[in-house]
């Protein structure tokens, strides 16, 4: 069981607030979900990304951009 503490700092993101952030489609995170490239957490009905899940996902993409 998570401590007390570790709670306080999880903040989570709906797949649309990161299609908001990204400036992409929802349809395009929600693939990036059924790929693996993001990993997300279901709660009943609705997906939910821990912001840590985001950042590495970030720089994940980051780090495989070409560079020019």
């Amino acid at each position: 069981m998570l401590k007390e503490k570790s709670l306080e700092n999880l903040e989570f993101y709906s797949p649309k607030e990161i299609a908001d952030i990204l400036r992409v489609n929802t349809r395009t995170v929600l693939r990036y979900i059924e790929e693996g490239k993001i990993t997300a957490l279901k709660m009943k009905k609705n997906l939910r990304i821990e912001k840590k899940n985001f950042m590495e996902f970030l720089e994940n993409m980051k780090s495989n951009q070409n560079p020019q």
